[in-house]
């Protein structure tokens, strides 16, 4: 089996040519952009089952294949979203990425606390005395239950901001805190178009580096490193983070006719990323805090959209994209399989029953929620051909 895909790959690089762009290259409309984020969707599930494992600290070291995948997800949106925050107005742009996130993310708060937490509630607590669903609708005043009702779980996280994790103690959706984040980029976006720096883009690049340079003295610095981290300046941190990665794919679309179309180029790069997981010892897990391995991670961005440009999937999801569900409900359905199966089964058998099972849900929350969400675009006074291709 080694042999045809190692084949394959050598194909494809060879098949890029260094005299072309990467505009050339990637088109906004024709590409395999959106079977990408449907396999770095599915990663996100896999990381998820196999989290804490010896198979993933070996493979990656001080990091988790579930953080790579978002790393490209924000790569890749950086790269499209920047043409739609060139070619509309900020209250338009705005618009579309908010009928584009909300929706589905609403009906996934929705599904996960009245849905998945009852299911789960009642396998965690089947034959236990006095442990109704009421106590999970309503737990009991002590401790710190009272606060993580299914109500108050909606109610905390209906604007994107994670700040109720756990429902009732039973159920958590480990997949919807990067939404925040993602959305934090999209202002920032629409914040450099309205002032016209999208139209210069050299002040791009000296805003981007300097991110970096504070995400690089802050990884080495130890007096400012212990001042971010899941404890202190967890949204600040993470908002240096996921933007570094962000708008290493929008200065790629920016430079588009610039940056060569190289096989050889995504492969340096990729080696350059995955190298910079081993940069610091694997107990300090750069997802929790900086580490140095965040300076040079982002370098996944070009490797990600050169196979977006080459590999032959141009037609997966073009019409029908179903990445976004399998994001949404990935985590509670791995949480309601472990409760059925106690922990104790073979994680490949989670993983292919995760898998199987997010399926259904993901076709719901395109054909339920985000279809009829996207019909809302609409509501303006012109819509462009370029707005079709990145609203999904």
């Amino acid at each position: 089996m080694a042999a045809p895909v190692v084949g394959y790959v050598l194909a494809i690089a060879r098949s890029a040519s260094s005299s072309r762009s990467l505009g050339e290259a990637l088109s906004l409309r024709d590409n395999s952009l959106n079977f990408l984020r449907l396999v770095l969707a599915s990663f996100v599930i896999v990381s998820h089952v196999y989290d804490q494992s010896h198979v993933q600290i070996a493979i990656f070291h001080n990091g988790n294949l579930g953080s790579v995948a978002v790393y490209g997800f924000f790569g890749i949106s950086g790269y499209l979203i920047a043409r739609s925050a060139e070619t509309h107005g900020t209250l338009r742009f705005l618009w579309l990425r908010a009928v584009r996130i909300f929706p589905g993310f609403w009906m996934a708060l929705l599904m996960t606390a009245f849905v998945f937490g009852p299911l789960v509630w009642l396998v965690v607590h089947h034959g236990t005395p006095r442990a109704g669903l009421g106590h999970y609708f309503s737990p009991p005043p002590h401790n710190w239950l009272p606060t993580m009702s299914p109500v108050n779980y909606v109610r905390s996280n209906w604007w994107l901001e994670m700040r109720q994790i756990w429902i009732s103690g039973v159920i958590r959706n480990s997949s919807l805190w990067t939404l925040y984040f993602e959305f934090i980029c999209y202002l920032v976006l629409a914040a450099l178009a309205l002032v016209g720096l999208l139209r210069r883009r050299i002040l791009v690049v000296v805003l981007t580096a300097g991110i970096f340079v504070a995400v690089g003295a802050i990884a080495l610095v130890p007096g400012w490193n212990s001042h971010f981290n899941v404890f202190i300046n967890w949204v600040p941190m993470n908002i240096l983070k996921f933007l570094a990665v962000f708008l290493v794919g929008t200065l790629l679309y920016l430079y588009r006719d610039r940056v060569p179309d190289s096989g050889w180029l995504a492969f340096a790069c990729a080696v350059v990323a995955y190298g910079s997981l081993w940069l610091t010892p694997s107990i300090d897990r750069f997802a929790l805090h900086i580490t140095i391995t965040d300076v040079f991670i982002p370098a996944m961005v070009y490797p990600v959209l050169w196979l977006g440009a080459h590999l032959p999937f141009r037609r997966v999801g073009t019409v029908h994209d179903y990445s976004y569900g399998v994001y949404l409900y990935g985590f509670p359905v791995q949480v309601l399989v472990i409760a059925l199966l106690d922990q104790h089964w073979p994680r490949p058998v989670v993983l292919v029953l995760t898998l199987i099972l997010t399926i259904p849900f993901a076709l719901a929350s395109w054909w339920v929620v985000e279809r009829n969400a996207l019909r809302l675009k609409s509501l303006s006074l012109r819509r462009s051909r370029a707005t079709d291709a990145e609203a999904g």
